[in-house]
C-alpha cells in the first residue's frame, strides 16, 4: 500500500500521478498504468478544486485489482451530472472528469467519512476498462 498527503495545489496532481505510476510499475500493473494515472488525475483535481485543506491519496493492490482512494475534507459527495443539452459544451473546461473516471475504471464511487469524503476507483489489470461490461 502507498499513502501520501498532499496540499490542495495544482502541482499535487502530478505528484499523485507519479505515486500511482510508481506503484503500477512495482506491482506489475503496467497494462493499466496510463489509465490509472488519468483516473487519479481527475479525482485529485476535484479534491484540489473543492478543498483548501489538502487530501490523502491511498493506492493499494488487491490482485488483480488496483484501488485508488482520495480522502478530503469536503462533505459534498460528487456525482456525474445528468445529460442535458448544452450542459457541457465540447470546449468547456469543466464537467467531464468523473465521466472519464467511469469510462476508465471498473468501478468508482464516493463515501462520506468523518470530516469529509473518500472518492475511490478500482481498476483491473486482468480486464482493461474498455472491455468491461457496463
Amino acid at each position: 500500500m502507498r499513502r501520501a498527503t498532499f496540499p490542495s495545489a495544482c502541482t499535487s496532481v502530478a505528484s499523485a500521478r507519479d505515486l500511482v505510476g510508481q506503484a503500477c510499475v512495482e506491482w506489475g500493473f503496467t497494462r493499466i498504468l496510463y489509465a490509472a494515472r488519468a483516473v487519479v488525475s481527475e479525482i485529485v483535481m476535484n479534491a484540489v478544486d473543492h478543498t483548501d485543506d489538502g487530501f490523502t491519496l491511498t493506492v493499494s493492490r488487491r490482485a488483480p485489482l488496483l484501488h485508488l482512494a482520495v480522502e478530503d475534507r469536503d462533505v459534498e459527495l460528487p456525482g456525474i451530472p445528468a445529460d442535458r443539452a448544452g450542459a457541457h459544451p465540447p470546449l468547456a473546461d469543466r464537467g467531464r472528469g468523473l465521466r472519464r473516471v467511469a469510462e476508465r475504471a471498473n468501478a468508482w464511487g464516493a463515501s462520506a467519512c468523518p470530516g469529509g469524503k473518500v472518492v475511490w476507483a478500482t481498476m483491473s489489470a486482468a480486464t482493461p476498462p474498455s472491455t468491461v461490461a457496463r
